[in-house]
């Protein structure tokens, strides 16, 4: 029997909140070593992440964007960032934020 077989869900939620909450409060050095580890070793799999660098998930074949626990659009990246969509308002909003972080430095 696989060792994780036997979580119940409450833990399995928590594990995963527990490392979303570690994911995002690491520098952007150790998030690109993570990226790339994620990229090499998973390169088969599903992965579903929560991204709160959004260049992270660019080179992602599928992008979902929830608004209150709904799926408000899902597509390619780069075609969300061509249409109309939130993902573009929210790609906007990030790279705004980031170029003021920058001059602020």
């Amino acid at each position: 029997m696989h060792p994780y077989s036997t979580l119940l869900f409450s833990d399995l939620v928590e594990i995963i909140m527990s490392i979303l909450n570690y994911f995002s409060s690491v520098d952007i050095e150790t998030d690109r070593a993570m990226q790339k580890i994620i990229r090499e070793d998973f390169k088969n799999r599903t992965i579903i992440t929560v991204a709160h660098r959004l260049e992270t998930i660019m080179d992602f074949d599928r992008i979902v964007v929830l608004d209150q626990g709904c799926i408000v659009e899902q597509g390619p990246p780069g075609q969300l960032l061509e249409a109309n969509s939130a993902f573009r308002a929210l790609w906007n909003v990030y790279k705004s934020e980031r170029v003021a972080s920058a001059m602020n430095e």
